[in-house]
C-alpha cells in the first residue's frame, strides 16, 4: 500500500529483497547474515540521492553499526543516505524528478502514466482544427444574429411584426379585426412591465401607416424600445412555455 501511495503521487517508488543487517561480529569488524535475516523493504528514489531505504517493518531494528566498521558497504551508504535525507526534508522543498534518470532506474512500466503528465498528448491536430472551427463558427451565427436583429428593429414596420410572431409564442390569437392599439393591449396584458415600449413601437407603426407623414417622429429610436422590451418578452415566453407543461401533466395524472 505504500508503493501505491507513492506512486499515485508520482513518487518513483519499489519493493527490494534481501537480508537484514544480521549480527556485528567483533572479532572479524563485519555482519553476520543468516538466512532467516532474509527481509523486503521499501525503497524511494530521490534526485541527486538515489535510492532511499524506508523500513516499514517495526521489528526491525534500524541500520546501525560501529565506527571501525570499515564503511564503504551497502548499508553505510544507506546510513549516509538517510542523514542527506532527513537535511532533504527539513529544508521543506519538494524534489524535482530527474526524468532521464528515472526512466534508467525504473524503466517506462514503473513511471507515471503518460496521459496523467501528457493530458492533452492524445489529441490530434484535427481535433484541435474542428474545435478552433466550431468556436468560430459560433461566433460567427452570434454576430449574424445580433446583425439581423439591429437589422429588424431599426424598422418600425418588421418591429411591429415581430410584436405579432412574440404574441404567438405567448399563447396571444391576434384576430384579422382587430386593430394595431387593440393588438397592443393584449400584448401589454401578457407583460405588465412591457407596456410602455409595446405601445411606443405601436404607435409609431401606425404613425407610417396611416398618418399623412408616413413617418415616424423624429427622435424615436425603436432599438432602444427592444432593449427593454427584449429580455422581458424572453421571459414572458420561458413563464409561459413552464405552464404549458405543467397543465399538459397535471390533465395526464387527472386521466389516469
Amino acid at each position: 500500500s505504500m508503493i501505491m501511495l507513492l506512486r499515485s503521487q508520482g513518487i518513483p517508488a519499489r519493493f527490494v529483497s534481501g537480508y537484514a543487517q544480521g549480527d556485528f561480529d567483533d572479532e572479524s569488524s563485519s555482519y553476520r547474515v543468516r538466512a532467516n535475516n532474509a527481509h523486503t523493504w521499501v525503497e524511494v528514489y530521490f534526485p541527486n540521492y538515489g535510492w532511499i531505504q524506508f523500513e516499514p517493518t517495526a521489528s526491525i531494528p534500524t541500520v546501525t553499526r560501529p565506527e571501525n566498521s570499515g564503511g564503504g558497504d551497502a548499508f553505510d551508504q544507506a546510513e549516509s543516505d538517510e542523514k542527506d535525507l532527513e537535511g532533504l526534508l527539513e529544508d521543506d522543498v519538494p524534489p524535482e524528478l530527474d526524468q532521464d534518470r528515472l526512466d534508467e532506474l525504473l524503466g517506462e512500466d514503473e513511471l507515471p502514466l503518460e496521459s496523467e503528465t501528457q493530458p492533452f498528448s492524445n489529441i490530434s491536430a484535427w481535433q484541435i482544427i474542428g474545435a478552433v472551427s466550431a468556436i468560430l463558427l459560433a461566433g460567427l451565427t452570434l454576430y449574424a444574429a445580433a446583425e439581423m436583429n439591429k437589422r429588424v428593429e431599426s424598422d418600425v414596420t418588421q418591429s411591429y411584426g415581430r410584436l405579432g410572431s412574440w404574441g404567438r409564442w405567448l399563447g396571444i390569437l391576434f384576430r384579422p379585426t382587430q386593430t394595431p392599439h387593440e393588438r397592443a393591449n393584449l400584448l401589454s396584458t401578457a407583460v405588465p412591465d412591457g407596456t410602455a415600449p409595446i405601445r411606443n413601437l405601436t404607435q409609431q407603426f401606425v404613425l407610417t401607416q396611416f398618418s399623412p407623414r408616413k413617418q415616424t417622429e423624429a427622435d424615436f429610436d425603436p432599438r432602444q424600445e427592444w432593449k427593454t422590451l427584449r429580455p422581458l418578452l424572453i421571459k414572458q415566453a420561458i413563464i409561459t412555455r413552464l405552464q404549458n407543461i405543467r397543465d399538459r401533466f397535471s390533465k395526464r395524472q387527472t386521466t389516469n
